[in-house]
């Protein structure tokens, strides 16, 4: 994630190494005062350059008297009356024949607002003070402290959502896949959460993972979504109660919790909380930077076309979300530059409206890999969010009337960029919760459904078949058997992601893992109501050897992630294995397959002799992973092989092995017509 989050630093340093290698002065109109006979005209007052340089124009005053005629003679003193460090070229001096008195200025080391005065004094025509004023940024510290701010803005915000899912979220997934109803349920329950756990990113993905796994159907996942989406803008009214006071007190309340408590949960909110105080604390950080900024007319200059160009206003605020990923980092730095004075109201609404694009990303990079109903939900969330901005854009340019609308809600100009942020949202919303099924059936026909879909939602569980118990065992063996070829796939297709390497294969497998616990969630949970009903003896007795048989199943679904796991480590850590290794594990996988072949054909026909060859490949693959795992030894023994690929061979070849003693404890149970006794018998005779 701090990659991801660091790469923030490519939009905001471009800006501040222009101001690093280009030392631009700005000059201000002259200024008039007159004293007794005298009028003073200054020039040069209102410059700004970069710590510790000279000023590129001088401070002059030209001295004349009431009739404009110059005043050559005039006694001239200048002095520093604000800026550590500051000096001058010329300390006291004398008007010229045309009246004109001069000095440069080199700014202090430190960014600071430079305040100069000159005394000008005539024997005859009077006497009295002027001042200039001048500005000195420093780049180096306006990036470093950029970057500790929202460093630590970001490190809070991720140790507080982190540690908020982890003491809440169990609760929090359960209540998302119960109370999902109906859209306007689905939009409340995803406002809901995010508050809590202060990221739309962490329920979106959350919600990514739920229609990957077929806990939630498309259309309750947009409504999720565009919750989630109100949720988020918690954090900005927050930001805006100016909480930032009181970051030290609330880290050292964290820390407290942390430290004297002895209950994980308690830990878990002493983190949150701690959390909570740093991401304030970086927010000070930078608005402490910024606040100087304001009276920049540099600065100002740059950031003045956002609020007379809108489309500039979100495109950066897109490609800055973009880049760290957290809507909420770039509302709260988008208000601080607004109470720095560096962007007008109506930038800062730009801005938030393309942090609002950005922010769905994170969706896209989770449904990476996943299934097209996962890719659907994440393109949900972009179709939402971009077509909820485009019509906010198309109104600020047509009309000030939003502008004046959010301008109308607070006198604070921080509470009116989060009340921004909150009221499109809600308006946003609003408009689509009539619309999630117009959305669901765009989002399908953008991403139409394919063969390579994952099958994870069960076919045969008829609910209205349970009070036939014969025909309801049938559906679920039916069933069973579908779990069972997708575990064989599953197996495939993570033996070729261990010699392919691929990474979307590496992901596809976990997806497909998710599936069979799935599958073995709904077959399950129907077998236990089916025992409630009125069963024969036998019916009764098949019931406790199918639900084996269908955890038997989904352990070979784990050991297939753990083979997915080993091709990981066998990629990023870069470990080569002997050609001889590789071959052994292809000649044992395909044994593992051709065992999963017959048990499959043995469950879906009751065919016990298929169930027989099942077994006898059972023996094949035990021998094989003994004689293996010598041989690989005496590489060792012999160092034509490192421990680091030893240890993978090993870990590997143990995987299938255990495989087979699933598929064999499947097949045992078609030789017993699914009882234990039966199959006791079965195999020995």
């Amino acid at each position: 994630m701090s990659r991801h989050r660091s790469a923030s630093l490519r939009i905001i340093i471009p800006l501040l190494l222009y101001f690093a290698v280009f030392t631009p002065s700005v000059s201000f109109s002259q200024s008039d005062l007159t004293f007794d006979g005298l009028r003073v005209i200054t020039s040069g007052s209102g410059q700004e350059g970069r710590s510790g340089t000279w000023l590129e124009s001088p401070l002059t005053l030209r001295v004349v008297d009431l009739s404009g005629t110059p005043v050559s003679g005039a006694e001239v003193k200048f002095w520093v009356e604000n800026g550590s460090g500051a000096e001058l070229s010329v300390y006291e001096t004398r008007t010229d024949e045309h009246g004109t008195a001069r000095t440069r200025l080199r700014l202090g080391k430190k960014m600071e607002d430079h305040v100069l005065a000159a005394f000008v004094k005539h024997r005859e025509l009077g006497s009295g003070v002027v001042h200039f004023r001048a500005w000195s940024y420093d780049p180096k510290q306006i990036i470093l402290w950029m970057i500790g701010g929202l460093g630590l803005f970001l490190y809070g915000m991720s140790l507080m959502s982190t540690n908020l899912q982890k003491a809440a979220g169990p609760r929090l997934k359960n209540i998302l896949k119960v109370l999902t109803s109906n859209r306007f349920a689905a939009v409340g329950m995803g406002a809901f959460v995010t508050a809590l756990i202060q990221s739309s990113s962490a329920t979106s993905v959350m919600v990514i993972g739920f229609v990957n796994a077929a806990l939630l159907s498309l259309q309750q996942a947009i409504g999720v979504i565009i919750g989630a989406n109100v949720g988020t803008t918690i954090t900005g009214q927050l930001i805006a109660f100016k909480i930032d006071r009181y970051a030290l007190p609330i880290i050292g309340i964290g820390f407290l919790f942390i430290v004297l408590s002895k209950r994980k949960q308690n830990r878990l909110w002493g983190e949150a909380i701690l959390g909570f105080g740093l991401l304030f604390l970086g927010l000070s950080v930078m608005k402490q930077v910024l606040s100087p900024l304001g009276g920049s007319e540099i600065f100002k200059t740059f950031f003045v076309q956002f609020s007379t160009q809108p489309i500039l206003g979100v495109a950066a605020g897109m490609l800055a979300t973009l880049a760290i990923q957290s809507s909420s980092a770039m509302v709260g730095l988008t208000m601080a530059l607004a109470a720095s004075g560096l962007i007008e109201l109506q930038g800062a609404i730009c801005l938030v409206l393309g942090e609002n694009i950005g922010t769905t990303i994170t969706a896209q990079i989770a449904s990476i890999g996943s299934n097209r109903a996962a890719r659907r939900a994440a393109w949900a969330h972009t179709m939402f969010n971009v077509l909820g901005v485009t019509g906010m854009v198309i109104v600020m340019y047509t009309s000030s009337f939003y502008v004046r609308l959010v301008q109308s809600t607070s006198g604070d100009i921080m509470r009116q960029v989060a009340n921004s942020h909150s009221l499109f949202n809600v308006i946003n919303a609003a408009l689509f919760i009539p619309l999630v099924g117009v959305l669901r059936r765009v989002v399908e026909r953008l991403i139409p459904y394919g063969d390579e879909d994952v099958p994870v939602q069960p076919q045969h569980l008829e609910k209205h078949l349970l009070n036939t118990p014969l025909v309801a065992l049938a559906q679920a063996k039916s069933e069973i058997v579908r779990m069972a070829v997708l575990a064989r796939k599953t197996v495939q297709r993570a033996t070729t992601s261990f010699f392919v390497g691929d990474n979307i294969s590496f992901k596809r497998v976990h997806i497909l893992e998710q599936a069979i616990d799935n599958l073995q969630r709904e077959i399950t949970h129907y077998l236990v109501e089916l025992a409630k009903r009125s069963l024969t003896e036998v019916e009764s007795e098949q019931l406790p050897v199918l639900l084996h048989t269908i955890n038997d199943i989904e352990k070979i679904g784990d050991h297939a992630e753990n083979i997915v796991e080993l091709a990981e480590r066998k990629k990023f850590q870069s470990v080569s294995l002997p050609a001889e290794a590789l071959d052994e594990i292809r000649l044992l996988a395909d044994e593992v397959d051709r065992m999963a072949g017959h048990t499959i054909k043995a469950l879906l026909e009751n065919d016990t002799n298929e169930a027989r060859k099942a077994l006898e490949v059972e023996d094949r693959v035990n021998r094989l992973h003994t004689e293996m795992r010598q041989g690989y030894a005496r590489r060792l023994r012999k160092r034509e092989a490192g421990a680091t690929s030893g240890l993978l061979f090993f870990d590997m070849v143990m995987n299938y092995e255990k495989m087979g003693d699933h598929y064999t404890n499947v097949a045992q149970a078609v030789l017993g017509e699914l009882q234990w006794d039966k199959g006791v018998k079965a195999i020995q005779d």
